[in-house]
């Protein structure tokens, strides 16, 4: 049966079918002791069973951050409907950014439970077709669902300048950012997971974009350990519904992408594209000329 919360944002989603080019609207959903939260918005003559662009936002972000706005903009002006979600981090109806000043228990691997339930959700709206799309870390958070849990709805995918994941530079970043090693924290959190105190709290870790935070030690492992599964050419060589890779080109948090995925991409299944010049949130007009690439790219798929 239904959550009265599930058939509210049921019955607003079938008004958002009749209206064409209807006001954002934001959903909730129940998932285990929580609710999620996502914003949809149905493009003009446009319905939910014409597809959806499934879109997910960067570390400790959110759907209304304004790298999300501008391509979600894009995507409605040019026919393709939206649900951009904000991952729950351990939040009941998250919105806005993640804040430093609490405890932080969120793992990288949370985010697939949720995608899975965002993409049963649109299913049972009758959506026939989803594109996922993943920014920076959301990239590699939708390479990871892809390769390892397919989605009989996902026919394509969009990683907008991933995250590359395993980097060989990671203990230098990590001490030029925030004046500490690495090495013993990730022992220390190493420890504490093996030990089953996974939720144990290092105190003052420097961690994502907060200097000092007070952060799990199985938080800070899927962070920060260099898992295969963190390595997205690894995943991506693994996806199999036709995925563009968009990389801007003077991307400064997402360093050496083009190199790292470039053997994995063939042209047909896998697709990269280089935005030249654009930083890493496609300021100013790199947005547009990466929205064009995008739109090319889904109304390729499309025929179109």
């Amino acid at each position: 049966m239904l959550r009265c919360r599930e058939l509210l944002a049921i019955l607003a989603l079938g008004l958002c079918a009749q209206t064409a080019g209807a006001e954002p609207r934001e959903v909730l959903l129940p998932h285990g002791n929580l609710e999620l939260s996502g914003v949809l918005e149905i493009a003009p003559g446009r319905t939910v069973a014409d597809g959806v662009v499934l879109m997910l936002h960067g570390n400790m972000a959110h759907a209304d951050m304004g790298v999300m706005r501008q391509f979600r903009k894009a995507l409605n002006e040019s026919g393709f409907s939206t649900l951009a979600i904000n991952l729950s981090l351990k939040h009941n109806r998250r919105r806005g950014m993640l804040e430093c000043d609490g405890t932080i228990g969120h793992r990288v691997e949370d985010a697939l439970p949720e995608l899975r339930a965002w993409l049963d959700w649109l299913a049972r709206q009758g959506a026939r077709s989803a594109t996922l799309l993943g920014f920076s870390r959301g990239g590699h958070q939708v390479g990871w669902f892809l390769a390892e849990h397919p989605h009989p709805l996902v026919r394509s995918a969009v990683l907008l300048a991933p995250i590359v994941g395993r980097d060989g530079a990671a203990a230098e970043r990590y001490q030029a950012r925030y004046g500490k090693p690495l090495a013993p924290l990730l022992k220390q959190a190493r420890a504490l997971v093996a030990a089953g105190r996974a939720d144990a709290v290092l105190d003052q870790a420097g961690f994502l974009s907060c200097d000092a935070a007070r952060v799990s030690a199985a938080a800070f492992l899927s962070h920060y350990g260099l898992a295969e599964k963190n390595d997205t050419p690894a995943l991506l060589a693994r996806i199999r519904v036709p995925t563009l890779v968009v990389v801007a080109g003077g991307d400064e948090i997402a360093r050496d992408t083009e190199p790292r995925l470039r053997p994995h991409i063939d042209g047909k299944l896998r697709r990269l594209v280089v935005v030249p010049g654009a930083d890493h949130f496609f300021h100013d007009l790199y947005g547009e000329d990466a929205g064009d690439v995008l739109v090319k790219f889904l109304r390729g798929l499309q025929g179109g």
